[in-house]
């Protein structure tokens, strides 16, 4: 399967891989308040993603790093490998998924 190894600072966080169906996403934040506050942004990186299917207990969000997120800073060298691998890193938090609504219920 398409996998995802995130490496910081030369440490290797995880590799994160869903099977079948999914969503998995590597996604880098900075985050700051209004214009000109002098306030220092916020930085962190989300590692996670979205198992899908047709029965409802297969639709799980996944996240890889803690509590959902790794804080970083200036400086941080960020990797992202995309590799193939049986054998990606456990999820470290499962969430259910809301069930899906029929298509005709989204439209309305």
């Amino acid at each position: 399967m398409i996998a995802f190894r995130v490496t910081v600072n030369g440490k290797v966080l995880a590799t994160a891989g869903i099977k079948g169906a999914h969503v998995l996403s590597a996604i880098v934040n900075s985050v700051a308040g209004k214009r000109g506050d002098g306030e220092k942004p916020r930085l962190w990186m989300h590692l996670g993603g979205l198992s899908s299917g047709q029965r409802p207990q297969w639709r799980k969000h996944l996240d890889w790093l803690g509590d959902g997120r790794k804080d970083l800073k200036v400086g941080d060298k960020i990797l992202v490998e995309i590799v193939d691998t049986d054998r990606p890193d456990e999820p470290v938090l499962e969430k259910a998924a809301k069930p899906r609504q029929p298509a005709r219920a989204r439209r309305k």
